[in-house]
């Protein structure tokens, strides 16, 4: 029973949607005629922890016109305004400097936290070098199975990108969004309603390529070159639909938080207690030998002792070999094997490991690192869930697991019937 519920919630969790991060805050926001609004949002990695519970509202306030971005760094001390009767916080894009700057710079300014929001123009830098756009990356800001268009260039201002004429044409949800009025079905399947153009032209009328812009909350790093300055305000990140509510509700009260929780965070007991279990039983089954060799003896009514006394007595009456050491008792009568590590083994996986790191970091394809874990964590849910399932169907069915294969390689090992099932149930069900 228990491992029915084990594999239907796995099997729920295949189909579930998953998110960036884990959105550990909340913004609450209250006034300008508007009704109360809870929005989960992400924390940065620098600055204060935000406190849980009910804290201060700070009025809610855009940037200075001259200073949007928040990326001019704030030198004239005398320029800092004192607010002394209602603090602020800053809604301010992403994009053009860290997160960190931005934040110190509004702290300078005597603000009492950040919202950054995320924004497509954001998405797109220009290489200082070539002068060229650095387009938004597959996968990573956009994804075209999700939906796709495409977009006559001369309906934007692009490079560089402006986006006030760009982003009416390429969000929203109507008639004024390119991606919906060239894809009918595209609102149906990007939940950002926001495409990215992707850099790859159509055809040679200038028709661009825009695919579904991913819309999620990210973590926000810290500045390492800001070691020296010190946060004392909090930053959180909003998402680009957020980040619209928010700008229609400027001069409301604004408080940040940390999400509530439990006092005790049993996912983690949970988790622990699986790890000890897998530890467990891995360790049970990697002495499966010698379960069946003490079987073996207890079955024959000798012990361990009564073998090696048996040994012991063969040698003292000239019956066995004369020189040597004494066989191992689980061994019976074979030599254990034995591997010898030396420096030369040990030098040799420095140089093997460094070169490897070296080759994949050089030439840029550290990407195949994320293949072979995907093959590796494959292979565990396959070994973990799916064999014990289809050997279960297998017994059940009194079907034969036959061997379709003999690799001869000590990793591989004999490829069966039951692997081979297995393998193809997993796949096409990931798939």
């Amino acid at each position: 029973m228990i491992r029915c519920h084990v594999i239907a919630l796995f099997l729920w969790a295949l189909g579930t949607p998953a998110y960036a991060i884990i959105q550990t805050a909340q913004l609450d926001v209250s006034g300008g005629g508007q009704p109360d609004t809870t929005y989960l949002v992400s924390q940065a990695s620098f600055g204060p922890s935000l406190p849980m519970g009910d804290t201060e509202g700070h009025r809610l306030a855009l940037p200075p016109s001259d200073n949007p971005l928040m990326c001019q760094n704030i030198t004239d001390a005398n320029a800092i305004p004192k607010v002394t009767d209602n603090s602020f916080i800053f809604i301010i894009p992403r994009g053009e400097c860290t997160f960190e700057v931005k934040t110190h710079n509004a702290q300078r300014l005597g603000a009492s936290g950040v919202i950054i929001e995320g924004t497509l123009e954001s998405r797109y830098t220009m290489n200082e070098t070539t002068n060229e756009v650095i387009y938004p990356q597959d996968k990573h800001d956009y994804d075209c199975a999700k939906g796709r268009a495409e977009i006559p260039s001369s309906a934007l201002s692009f490079p560089p990108y402006d986006a006030e004429v760009n982003d009416p044409a390429l969000s929203g949800d109507t008639s004024t969004n390119l991606c919906l009025k060239n894809s009918p079905d595209y609102l149906a399947s990007c939940e950002s309603n926001a495409c990215l153009l992707t850099g790859g032209n159509v055809t040679t009328d200038g028709m661009l390529e825009a695919c579904c812009a991913w819309d999620l909350h990210i973590w926000l790093y810290y500045d390492p070159s800001m070691k020296s300055l010190k946060i004392e305000i909090p930053s959180v990140y909003v998402t680009m639909a957020q980040g619209h509510e928010l700008h229609q509700r400027i001069g409301s009260t604004v408080k940040m938080s940390e999400r509530p929780r439990a006092a005790y965070n049993l996912s983690a007991i949970l988790i622990w207690m699986l790890g000890v279990l897998v530890a467990a039983v891995a360790s049970y089954a990697s002495a499966a030998d010698y379960h069946t060799a003490f079987k073996s003896i207890i079955s024959r009514g000798n012990t361990g002792q009564d073998i090696e006394d048996q040994e012991r007595s063969a040698l003292t009456n000239g019956n066995g070999p004369k020189d040597g050491p004494l066989m191992a008792s689980s061994s019976y009568g074979q030599p254990e094997e034995s591997l010898e590590l030396s420096a030369g083994h040990a030098l040799g996986f420095i140089v093997m490991a460094s070169s490897g790191l070296l080759i994949l970091f050089f030439f840029k394809i550290y990407g195949i690192v994320k293949i072979m874990y995907g093959f590796g964590c494959s292979r565990a849910i396959m070994q973990v869930i799916f064999l014990p399932i289809f050997g279960s169907i297998f017994s059940r069915l009194k079907i034969r697991n036959r061997l379709v294969y003999n690799t001869n390689i000590e990793d591989i090992g004999e490829i069966t019937t039951l692997d081979i099932v297995a393998g193809g149930g997993f796949f096409t069900l990931r798939a």
